[in-house]
C-alpha cells in the first residue's frame, strides 16, 4: 500500500505516527498494530478495514485502488463496490511537483 502512495517505510510510519521499525514489523507480519494505531492507519492513509484485514479493495478510494491493482495484480479481482470513494489522497501523501 505504501508503494502505491510512493512512500518509503520512514514516511509511512511518520504519517501514521509509529516508529519506522514498527512499520517494518507490520509489513513483515512480525507485529500487528494495536487498535489505536490500526484506527489511525485507516484514517491517515484513507484505506479501508476490508483492505487491511481481508486484502479486499472494497472501500478503498478509487485512485488508490487503481494503483494497488497495478502494483499487485492479485488484487485485480477485488472489487471497489461498496466503497470506491473518489477522493484524492490526503495532502500529506501527495508528492510536490
Amino acid at each position: 500500500m505504501r508503494e502505491a502512495y510512493g512512500l518509503n517505510q520512514t514516511q509511512a510510519a511518520a504519517i501514521v505516527g509509529v516508529q519506522r521499525s514498527a512499520w517494518g514489523h507490520y509489513e513483515r507480519g512480525v507485529r500487528f498494530p494495536d487498535m489505536i494505531e490500526f484506527t489511525r492507519m485507516l484514517a491517515k492513509l484513507r484505506i479501508s478495514y476490508e483492505y487491511l484485514i481481508e486484502g479486499s479493495l472494497r472501500g478503498v478510494e478509487r485512485g488508490l485502488a487503481d494503483r494497488l491493482r497495478a502494483a499487485h495484480p492479485e488484487l485485480a479481482a477485488s472489487t471497489s463496490r461498496g466503497g470506491g470513494r473518489r477522493n484524492n489522497p490526503p495532502d500529506v501523501l501527495c508528492k510536490e511537483a
